[in-house]
């Protein structure tokens, strides 16, 4: 399964679950804080073992460079989603999708060179 599926996938989730977050008025910042997680442990699992392959390896080093880098990422997504809302008249949906095409690249170049080395 190409990497590009998991990423379809996981942001499928990740809108889901933001979705019904916001819809339940969960504050913006956990609203999108909860969808990123959700979207990254589905894509950690994915990643290591479809797309990578790389069971093999050791689960913690790869599970802690993962947290380390999502960590990062999420705060990243989160600054820009606050950004995005503050000063334009976008939704919080709206600025999510707006981070898309900065955020996939930089999570493949990280996963594969970072995480799972391939």
């Amino acid at each position: 399964m190409p990497y590009g599926l998991v990423s379809v996938a996981a942001l499928a989730l990740e809108l889901a679950v933001l979705h019904a977050a916001l819809a339940g008025r969960l504050y913006q910042p956990v609203a999108v804080s909860v969808g990123y997680s959700c979207s990254a442990i589905f894509q950690f699992c994915a990643l290591r073992y479809i797309v990578f392959k790389a069971a093999k390896k050791t689960l913690s080093v790869q599970a802690a460079a993962y947290f380390i880098g999502q960590v990062a990422l999420w705060a990243l997504l989160l600054a820009a989603v606050t950004v995005l809302t503050t000063y334009f008249p976008l939704n919080t949906m709206q600025a999510r999708l707006i981070c898309i095409p900065t955020l996939f690249p930089v999570n493949y170049f990280v996963s594969k060179h970072f995480i799972f080395r391939k």
